[in-house]
């Protein structure tokens, strides 16, 4: 199963919507996460044309102002979708894998800048992979921190060295184990190239790496 993950920074225009439709196509992904959609309302008119042929389902969290918002998307041929729920900063999507009737538990997650705000996601996070450490859970998206300083390039000032153990202890408390990127090393670039920084990740539970969903992430 492949999942695509983007913080697409506004999902509002056709162009942004084009380029998540091509990337589904060219990809030929199962399943796709989108950060940062900075809507309040999507309908299924609207997803279809993003999906495109074939079964789909999916599940969205609205904006917060103007920030924030999540959505999700899925081959409804691959995975069965028994429920849906939505804590600050993620969408929580469980349901069973119908190649092998495995359960699985998929995070969409987009941090707050808020450094206090990150700390409360990472411990709500931690409560919903401990009540569910018996099935495949996959936490995707933009977490917006930084494991170490080498995950950014140029802009050195502003990096803060508690948030980065915070993050780092939420990581090994939750027992998750990071999918390493293949082909590049940073996600986000500025246009001019003088600062990059690795913000999206793919976290998953031991149930999720040996049974589930195992592999590279590519960004």
């Amino acid at each position: 199963m492949k999942l695509l993950s983007y913080n697409i920074r506004g999902l509002g225009g056709i162009a942004k919507k084009n380029e998540i439709k091509d990337l589904i196509r060219n990809l030929r992904v199962d399943g796709c996460c989108i950060q940062e959609t900075k809507l309040d309302h999507v309908d299924e008119r609207m997803v279809r044309r993003l999906w495109g042929k074939g079964k789909f389902n999916w599940a969205f969290k609205a904006a917060e102002g103007n920030s924030g918002g999540l959505l999700s998307i899925w081959n409804a041929e691959k995975f069965q979708k028994s429920g849906v729920w939505e804590i600050r900063g993620m969408l929580v999507i469980n349901g069973v894998l119908l190649s092998d009737g495995s359960r699985c538990t998929l995070i969409n997650v987009y941090a707050p800048n808020n450094i206090q705000q990150r700390w409360i996601l990472w411990e709500n996070i931690t409560l919903v992979v401990e009540q569910y450490k018996d099935v495949c859970v996959g936490i995707i998206g933009d977490f917006n921190a930084l494991r170490e300083p080498s995950e950014r390039f140029g802009k050195r000032h502003g990096i803060d060295q508690k948030d980065m153990e915070k993050f780092e202890d939420f990581i090994k408390v939750s027992n998750l184990t990071e999918i390493q990127l293949i082909e590049k090393k940073y996600t986000w670039y500025r246009p001019d190239g003088t600062c990059k920084t690795k913000l999206d990740r793919l976290l998953v539970n031991e149930e999720w790496r040996t049974k589930c969903l195992s592999g590279r992430a590519k960004s």
